[in-house]
């Protein structure tokens, strides 16, 4: 996956990168949650034992295009190098965080998902470059490794919480429900019990 737009084949057109390109179209107009081969199939008007002499099951699909996107990932994290160390981890968080908010699919597909064939690996070169600034820097490697930990955990996190909103929101919008409710904002506290901390604090909770 690129982020220039792929030129589009002919429908009925087949190969693996086209079942891929195709399946990341249907995980951008749906959810990755929603790929499967029959739709995937009709998506590209092949039947859908085509799809199986290139990808074995969904699941290997899957495992295919989770590797695309984390090699996608990795290009959008490139020329964040010319900082000194704290202000390029600032820098490299918040991009991780860009990438994954301006990109649902990649972010379904690496903050969400593990696989049998777990990408990780990918991953190294840039994480070890990323810890070896807090080792340059002076830190120990004990602290070293638990801050880039924490700050990538707390990223993550955050990107989940806007991600699984988002997807609680396109869910009440297609079933009709009211909108002008912000209950996954708020905390739903218990009817008839006191929290007196949380209810002082509740404008301050997201």
């Amino acid at each position: 996956m690129s982020n220039a737009p792929a030129t589009r084949r002919p429908r009925g057109y087949l190969s693996a990168e086209a079942i891929l390109s195709g399946a990341f179209d249907l995980a951008e107009q749906r959810t990755v949650g929603d790929v499967s081969m029959p739709k995937l199939a009709k998506h590209l008007g092949v039947g859908v034992t085509s799809l199986y002499w290139y990808f074995r099951s969904k699941d290997a699909l899957i495992e295919a295009m989770r590797v695309e996107a984390a090699h996608s990932y990795l290009a959008q994290l490139a020329g964040l190098e010319d900082e000194p160390w704290d202000e390029h981890l600032l820098s490299y968080f918040r991009r991780m965080k860009e990438i994954f908010w301006e990109n649902p699919v990649i972010c379904d597909l690496l903050a969400f998902r593990a696989g049998a064939r777990d990408p990780g690996s990918l991953f190294f070169e840039r994480i070890d470059h990323e810890v070896a600034l807090l080792l340059d820097a002076g830190f120990e490697d004990r602290i070293a490794a638990a801050a880039y930990q924490t700050m990538s955990v707390f990223t993550q996190g955050v990107v989940q919480r806007q991600r699984l909103f988002d997807l609680d929101q396109k869910s009440r919008e297609a079933s009709g429900e009211d909108m002008s409710d912000d209950r996954p904002w708020q905390l739903e506290l218990t009817p008839g019990r006191a929290f007196p901390a949380l209810e002082q604090t509740m404008p301050f909770w997201s």
